[in-house]
Formats: structure tokens, C-alpha cells, sequence
């Protein structure tokens, strides 16, 4: 497995159960195939020491020192020396991007199956190219020639996968689905008083005890739209005057975000938490009127999943998942388009005038994604089945 996530380490920041994730996965993989193995390369920051590393039984971790840039070459070095020892029988990649390359390297000089996943909507994607036209035109070349290359691609969202069967008909027959495994324990187990606590502590410290509040939990970049998320927040905060907006997440524009809340006289509306652990999100998902996600693309939407297994309703703009996770006007609200304030505005107001309407699209968007999500132990060994799968086809073409 070739991956960008550091967080496997046990080491960093984020939100994110990347480490458990993994040694599922493996103990998944050696309940299919007593000793099994999963090798993770993983690219992590250039102070970070290099050297493999066992997670667990049948996993080990080789972390990259180095830049984004200087991942590929690294990767590839690190795996010549892997597959030196022992020749690997599946590769996945987390990207088709660099990582993706190197899975692809790896294809021709071991004879290995290659994965590709897709946790995002990327390929010919007009949302995700506008950003920055000429790298994003690149990586988006280079992207299909590596799609081109895998024997299954791995998409986690049924509307992706329909995306791509019709922008990129010729990948059809490599697809297959399977939404992100969702740490259904955490997000399904009962509140705890101390919990709450722990919330309503950091609400009276802002001086905003008692009011309705809406969340956003997500990377503060670009693609996250939080800037248009600020400027509906505004709109609906006139609407009701005591009303909340919680921020759990970091990135690159937070500076430049809480700037622009302050210039929208939204300084004491809007609480910036910064990266919260997942379990410790639980009592922010259940005391919010609702989530917000207007992303300008997605793959999944897993925050959209976990608001919804804790019974808060979401508004979300029209990425590719929205529709197979939103019932609009049921469970919550699916925008017309990526830009429009005024219409994310009202439903924010609507849904802090709203308390008990609230409640009740929260409880049936739960009941909704706990039919959508497979059992975990079924998502194992689909999972499996799919890396099983890539090698039976690749063994099919010699």
C-alpha cells in the first residue's frame, strides 16, 4: 500500500483513525490469507526518522522522509528495496497521482496487480481543475494514464462511480464501489454527561451558552468553501440573532478565514476549535441544529455519515455523494449549485429556528446511513475480496 498519511504512525495531528483503520485491514487480510502482510509506504515530514516500523501482526509501516514533491523518488526507492526481499502480489494506491505512478512502477517490474483508489472526486472534474488549471490539467493526464494502468480502481461513492463511467467510459469495467469504512462504535454509542460538559465548558468560556449552533468539521482549504460557508453564516445570523457557528479543523487558510469572520462582525459568533480527535467531536455533532459541508468537491462526505449516526442533520452542496447520502428536504438539504449564499443561508436559518424539525431529519438521516453502511465485518471482507479480485484479473491478462 502506497498512502500521504502520516497519522498511521501514531504520530502528528488530525482528526482522523487512520492506525486502527490499518490494523484492521490486516487483521482482515490474515484472516483471508494466514500470513498475509500489508507493507505501507507513507510519505511523513523531513524531520521525521525513516526506518520500518510493525504496527501490528502483518503490518508494517516504511515512512518516506520528505517533501510532497520528493515523494515518488523516495517511494521508489524504499520499494526497490522491499520488493528486493520479497515480491509483493497486489499494490493499491491511495492516489493516481505520484503515488499512483509508483504503483504502477511497481506493476511492471514485479508483475504485482495494482489498486487505484479515488477518496475523491478528481478525474476530469471541472470543480477540481478550476482551482489550479495548469498543475490540476497535469496531474489530471497523468491520473488517467495511472487509471489506465490499474487492474481495478476503487471508488467510495456510487455517484463517483457513475461520474466516471460516463465522462470515462472506458474505465467502467475496472470499477468498483466501496464507500470508507466509518467508525460506526464511536459515533452510535451513547452521550456521556462529562461529554457534554466538555462542550458547553468551551461554549460558556466564548460566552455562548444556550445558543443554537450549526458545525463545520473539515480541512480549512480551498476545496472546503468555508469563505461562502462565513458569508451564508452571516445572513442566517441576523436571522436569528443568538445563533452559533463551531469550526473543528486547520489548514491553510485559517488566518485568512478568521479575517474574514471578523470582518463580517462574526468575531464572537464563530468558535474556531481547531483539530479535534474523532471521538471528541461526539458532543459537537449532538448538541449542533446541524452540519455543514459546502465543499466544492468531495469523494464520500464520512463527516456528512458521522453527523448523521448522531442524529444532527446536514446541508451540503451537490458533490458527487450528496444525493446517495442527503434526502433533501427528509434528512437535510442538498444545494442547487456551489455558490449560493443566499439559498445555504436560509436553510442554515432554518434549521436553528427549528429545533425539533431538526431533531427529526437528524433521526431519519440516521436511519438512513445505517442502512447505506455495510456491517464491519462484511466491509472487511469486501475489502479483501476487492485486493483478491485485482490479483484474479491481473493473473487473467498474464
Amino acid at each position: 500500500m502506497i498512502g500521504l498519511d502520516p497519522t498511521i504512525l501514531g504520530r502528528g495531528t488530525g482528526p482522523g483513525d487512520t492506525r486502527e483503520r490499518h490494523v484492521k485491514y490486516a487483521a482482515a487480510l490474515r484472516r483471508h490469507v494466514p500470513g498475509g502482510r500489508l507493507d505501507v509506504i507513507v510519505r511523513v515530514p523531513r524531520s521525521w526518522s525513516g526506518g520500518a516500523t510493525e504496527i501490528a501482526d502483518g503490518l508494517v509501516v516504511h515512512p518516506v522522509p520528505c517533501a510532497r514533491a520528493g515523494f515518488a523518488p523516495g517511494a521508489l526507492r524504499a520499494c526497490a528495496m522491499l520488493t528486493a526481499r520479497d515480491r509483493p502480489d497486489v499494490v493499491t494506491t491511495q492516489t493516481p497521482f505520484d503515488d499512483g505512478l509508483v504503483g504502477a512502477w511497481l506493476k511492471r517490474r514485479c508483475r504485482a496487480a495494482l489498486n487505484v483508489q479515488m477518496h475523491s472526486s478528481f478525474l476530469d472534474s471541472p470543480q477540481w481543475m478550476r482551482h489550479r488549471p495548469l498543475v490540476y490539467r497535469a496531474f489530471n493526464r497523468l491520473g488517467k494514464w495511472v487509471a489506465g494502468q490499474a487492474d481495478t480502481i476503487r471508488v467510495v461513492s456510487r455517484g463517483e462511480q457513475r461520474r466516471l463511467e460516463q465522462c470515462l467510459p472506458w474505465l467502467k469495467q475496472k470499477l468498483v464501489f466501496l464507500h470508507e469504512l466509518v467508525d460506526r462504535a464511536t459515533f452510535e454509542a451513547p452521550m456521556r454527561p462529562e461529554e457534554q460538559s466538555a462542550a458547553e465548558l468551551v461554549l460558556r468560556t466564548h460566552g455562548l451558552a444556550g445558543f443554537p449552533l450549526l458545525l463545520f468539521v473539515g480541512r480549512l482549504s480551498w476545496e472546503k468553501n468555508v469563505a461562502m460557508l462565513l458569508e451564508a453564516f452571516a445572513r442566517a445570523a441576523g436571522r436569528v440573532p443568538g445563533s452559533a457557528l463551531i469550526v473543528a479543523g486547520d489548514g491553510p487558510l485559517r488566518a485568512s478565514l478568521e479575517r474574514r469572520a471578523g470582518a463580517l462582525g462574526l468575531a464572537r459568533r464563530v468558535v474556531w476549535l481547531g483539530v479535534v480527535p474523532l471521538p471528541a467531536l461526539r458532543p459537537w455533532f449532538a448538541a449542533a441544529a446541524g452540519l455543514l459541508l459546502p465543499s466544492a468537491y468531495e469523494g464520500f462526505g464520512k463527516v456528512v455519515v458521522e453527523s448523521y449516526l448522531m442524529g444532527t442533520p446536514a446541508i451540503v452542496t451537490p458533490f458527487v455523494s450528496a444525493a446517495e447520502l442527503v434526502r433533501d428536504g427528509e434528512t437535510g438539504f442538498v444545494a442547487p449549485d456551489f455558490h449560493g449564499v443566499p439559498w445555504l443561508g436560509e436553510r442554515m436559518a432554518y434549521l436553528l429556528g427549528h429545533p425539533e424539525e431538526a431533531r427529526a431529519m437528524g433521526q431519519r438521516g440516521r436511519t438512513h446511513v445505517q442502512s447505506y453502511l455495510l456491517p464491519e465485518r462484511e466491509y472487511m471482507d469486501r475489502l479483501v475480496g476487492i485486493w483478491q479480485d485485482t490479483l484474479a484479473r491481473a493473473r487473467r491478462e498474464g
